[in-house]
């Protein structure tokens, strides 16, 4: 194996390893997904064939662990607050924050009900 395919598999092993768990789904490990694709393309006699697709890889997902895509492509407004329902997404947020601090999600009878006669919910 050359000292390219090396250096690539490395950080992408090492991506790999620090590529932060879903709460949400737990048993979905993007992580874990990202070493053996890994494992697969650039160990054996075919990965100098994949090196310069995996260098595109481990730009592109070092971006997307930093963040950097989001910074140089913001989500615009008027997705993030539809005007059907502005507060629809910051919900959703709030949501999955309490179920990942382990809190219930079941909404209480007034939640309910301001959301049966189309009130909004807080």
């Amino acid at each position: 194996m050359s000292g390219a395919v090396q250096e690539v598999r490395r950080h992408l092993l090492k991506l790999a390893q620090t590529w932060p768990k879903d709460p949400l789904r737990p048993s979905m490990d993007f992580g874990e997904a990202i070493r053996r694709a890994t494992e697969a393309e650039l160990t054996g006699p075919q990965a100098k064939r994949h090196l310069a697709e995996s260098r595109k890889s481990l730009a592109a997902l070092e971006r997307i662990r930093t963040s950097e895509s989001l910074r140089e492509y913001p989500t615009p407004r008027h997705i993030l607050q539809p005007a059907s329902s502005p507060s629809h997404y910051a919900q959703l947020v709030e949501t999955m924050n309490r179920i990942t601090r382990g809190q219930s999600v079941q909404p209480t009878m007034a939640q309910r009900l301001r959301r049966f006669f189309g009130l909004p919910v807080h």
